[in-house]
């Protein structure tokens, strides 16, 4: 960073762009491709997915991790 008092600012600025960018479009394509599945056989893969991440403690706390975007510190630290 600069010695500039908005530097901290535009960092951040930049990051949450980014990041609220890249996880937008990952849960669009994903929700296109439910989408395209159709509502019988496309329902029944949501469906079976969810439930397998539902009983599934680690992947359960991984998938809310993503959802409420804590996953994506990471991602935002990598952009500084």
């Amino acid at each position: 960073m600069t010695g500039r008092p908005d530097a901290g600012l535009a960092l951040f600025d930049r990051q949450r762009r980014q990041v609220t960018h890249d996880f937008t479009q990952a849960q669009t394509i994903e929700n296109m491709a439910f989408i395209r599945g159709g509502a019988g056989e496309g329902h029944a893969r949501r469906r079976a997915a969810m439930m397998a991440i539902r009983d599934d403690d680690e992947r359960r706390r991984a998938y809310l991790l993503k959802q409420a975007m804590f996953d994506s510190l990471d991602k935002a630290r990598a952009i500084g």
